[in-house]
């Protein structure tokens, strides 16, 4: 159900008139859509999310560190 004083999406931050209209929870359909399947522009931020709440590193982040080491730094 949309909820007419919401005007941003709190995911994207884009404005409704953009995006189309805000869900109660302050979510575009777009985001809630592409949680649920796991496709779209939300889900690189929820797995990061999800691996920093269990205290992990993300590929990239493994790859910087090992690339230090191996340049000595």
């Amino acid at each position: 159900m949309p909820r007419a004083d919401r005007k941003t999406c709190l995911i994207c931050r884009r404005h409704c008139d953009e995006v189309g209209p805000i869900s109660h929870a302050g979510r575009f359909a777009e985001n809630v859509i592409g949680l649920h399947t796991m496709t779209g522009p939300a889900v690189p931020r929820w797995r990061l999310g999800m691996v920093r709440s269990a205290g992990g590193f993300t590929r990239e982040e493994v790859e910087a560190m090992l690339d230090a080491v191996r340049r000595g730094a």
